[in-house]
């Protein structure tokens, strides 16, 4: 931790002004594709900022790094501002049922405070296993579901037969200028 820290001031004191923001702390933060816990990186980055706030002395400098804590707790909130707005405007009358029920579960059951960017509501994403979504009706999540269940594609016939006739005589392939012979592009 005290590496990430360390890591997080040299940022804060040496990046260019137009690079610091909260989404670069993130990004900073990140070991390889994994995002680090929201509350863990937001602790860390306070432990920074006050750090190096007492050596910065470019005000405007100063005053972008002490804003970035404001910037961390206002992101989520602001996504779930955005995702409530579009809500309340449904694109075709026949959605405006299911868009009113998830507002109103995300204004009954969603505590903005407690959410993190693990949260994928945090970032304006639905996924069939949030708890908002689980407590619509059975017709409510079938339309939630359908634009899923319309995006689901077919493999045409010629090409399983070739996955099927490659599968088939795969044991029976032994001379290595054959399988030097297996294009993926070509049939």
């Amino acid at each position: 931790m005290a590496q990430l820290t360390a890591k997080i001031e040299l940022f804060l004191l040496e990046a260019p002004l137009e690079a610091i923001c909260s989404g670069s702390i993130f990004y900073l933060t990140m070991d390889g594709d994994e995002v680090g816990e929201y509350n863990t990186i937001r602790t860390l980055t306070k432990r920074a900022i006050c750090f190096v706030s007492q050596k910065i002395k470019n005000n405007r400098r100063r005053t972008k790094v002490v804003n970035i804590l404001l910037e961390m707790e206002k992101e989520i909130e602001q996504n779930v501002r955005i995702l409530k707005t579009k809500l309340d405007s449904p694109i075709i009358n026949a959605d405006k049922n299911l868009y009113g029920v998830l507002k109103k579960n995300i204004d009954e059951e969603l505590n903005v405070s407690e959410l993190t960017w693990r949260d994928p509501i945090a970032s304006t994403v639905f996924s069939d296993n949030l708890k908002i979504i689980k407590n619509l009706s059975y017709r409510q999540r079938h339309t939630f579901m359908e634009p899923r269940e319309n995006m689901k594609c077919e493999v045409p016939r010629l090409i399983s037969s070739r996955v099927d006739e490659f599968i088939e005589n795969f044991d029976k392939i032994d001379n290595l200028n054959h399988i030097r012979s297996i294009v993926h592009d070509k049939l």
